[in-house]
């Protein structure tokens, strides 16, 4: 095959037949999750209420200073400092060997 061979688009040269298709993403990831030892969501979740009851319930240091509890004009006084300043939404949208997926992606940035 020559470089005008491969300008035209002409690719059926047998080397280049030969050559297999990439992996997709789920070929890949599929066996890394099988080899970890990876907990279920369900799982890591219980895990999490636990250590939260359990900090709530004995603080793990002697500093650890108690809840404070605010009124309601010094709430008030708080939420009226935080404003929106930008919120960018994007659409995106992949395609591959598995099909088409979308999702929107949305970031909302804070002062």
């Amino acid at each position: 095959m020559d470089a005008m061979d491969m300008e035209k688009g002409n690719l059926d040269h047998p080397a280049i037949a030969d050559i297999p298709p990439l992996p997709s993403a789920r070929d890949i990831l599929r066996p890394l999750s099988q080899d970890g030892i990876f907990l279920s969501s369900g799982a890591v979740a219980a895990q999490a209420l636990k250590l939260m009851q359990t900090d709530k319930a004995s603080p793990s240091s002697p500093e650890t200073s108690p809840p404070l509890h605010l009124g309601s004009d010094q709430r008030d006084q708080i939420g009226a400092t935080v404003q929106k300043c930008s919120e960018v939404v994007q659409q995106i949208c992949e395609k591959d060997g598995d099909g088409v997926r979308t999702w929107r992606r949305v970031v909302m940035e804070y002062s």
